[in-house]
């Protein structure tokens, strides 16, 4: 397999009238088998706020419900940086393409951000020795959702950093 692709991205925000430098990085991360062959790759999107590291910053991990939704909803409607111009927000009327504006409700303020579109979501996919009954179930969801989030940490050295999970749907079921 190719290496994981990774793309960083540097922006600031106004959130609650303070402005806030951030990195997005949208990348793949390949999950692997007990045998340790790739067999996922769960495409997310972090937004970290940029300065020194403070292991005390909480990271909030967002996926969506459906089964079967990606974070999109989420990302671009309530909790990222960014979100999508509407004329209305309940039954809004306009149609694509939408504009995209700063989102001052973004919880950026307080926690790093991480959408995870679980294997099947997004541009998340089976690879190398997977097939799709690893990862479509209930258990196999919350399995490779929670091996996603332990790479991430380690990752980004974020172990001791307080952890929180936001679903909706049945995102939320599983984050229960």
């Amino acid at each position: 397999l190719p290496t994981p692709q990774r793309f960083v991205t540097r922006h600031k925000v106004t959130i609650s009238g303070r402005a806030i430098a951030y990195t997005a990085v949208a990348g793949e991360t390949y999950l692997y088998n007990r045998a340790a062959e790739p067999i996922g790759s769960i495409f997310s999107f972090s937004y970290l706020k940029d300065g020194p590291v403070d292991p005390k910053r909480p990271v909030l991990f967002v996926f969506n419900g459906g089964p079967g939704s990606s974070s999109l909803w989420l990302h671009m409607g309530v909790v990222g940086p960014k979100r999508v111009v509407l004329d209305r927000e309940v039954n809004p009327s306009n149609t694509p393409p939408f504009g995209v504006a700063d989102n001052p409700y973004s919880l950026l303020d307080v926690a790093d951000l991480v959408f995870i579109d679980p294997v099947g979501t997004g541009w998340s996919k089976v690879v190398g020795k997977g097939v799709n009954a690893d990862f479509w179930g209930v258990d196999e969801d919350a399995d490779t959702v929670a091996q996603f989030i332990e790479l991430w940490l380690s990752d980004h050295g974020r172990w001791n950093a307080p952890k929180f999970v936001m679903g909706e749907s049945y995102g939320s079921e599983i984050g229960r």
